[in-house]
């Protein structure tokens, strides 16, 4: 119990870091970070981001709020906000910092979420029509 609550502790801080970019530069971006992996080497981190925050309807049974801007690259659908999610991943740079998310190529207006790597596939789960599918 105590290692999941640190594996949830330290996956919410990656999270944080990654939320305020690369540099002091960088602005940080308000939107909804879910789904992280992170390599088992540590330098290199999947995640999804859509720009609604999907609280008030987990905690209170209210509609998606619209919160925060794009991350380069995102599919937006203002159309149904579970559908606007894309999957980004980003890489430790030599001097410890994440480098800026990157959009991954398989990202469409449709929803994208929950990657990961394992061996050399990439796993990742993609609405088509109505049914989520699997793809490696």
């Amino acid at each position: 119990m105590l290692k999941k609550r640190f594996i949830i502790i330290l996956s919410m801080l990656m999270l944080f870091t990654l939320a305020k970019g690369a540099s002091a530069a960088d602005k940080a971006i308000n939107g909804f970070y879910d789904s992280l992996w992170v390599s088992p080497a540590g330098d290199m981190a999947l995640f999804m981001f859509s720009r609604y925050n999907f609280f008030p309807t987990i905690l209170k049974g209210k509609p998606p709020v619209l919160s925060g801007e794009t991350l380069p690259g995102h599919h937006p659908n203002d159309a149904n906000p579970w559908e606007d999610s894309d999957l980004y991943f980003t890489y430790k740079l030599p001097d410890g910092a994440w480098s800026k998310p990157i959009n991954m190529p398989t990202n469409d207006g449709r929803g994208d979420c929950c990657a990961m790597i394992a061996n050399q596939e990439l796993f990742f789960q993609k609405r088509w029509g109505y049914l989520p599918c699997l793809f490696s």
